[in-house]
C-alpha cells in the first residue's frame, strides 16, 4: 500500500507511507484478512490484498 498527498507538504509528511519500503509514519498492526459478508442468504468473500 502506498499513500501520498500532493499539494500539501505538511499533510504528506504526516500521512505518506509506502509498505514496499516500510517508510513513512504508519505501521501495519494487523494483517489484512478477507472480507466476508452475507447478503440475502448469499455468502460473499473477497480476498485481502497484502
Amino acid at each position: 500500500m502506498k499513500i501520498t498527498v500532493e499539494g500539501d507538504t505538511k499533510l504528506n509528511d504526516l500521512l505518506a507511507y509506502d509498505s514496499t519500503t516500510n517508510t513513512g509514519n504508519m505501521q501495519e498492526l494487523v494483517k489484512a484478512e478477507n472480507a466476508k459478508l452475507n447478503v440475502n442468504g448469499i455468502d460473499i468473500e473477497r480476498q485481502a490484498i497484502p
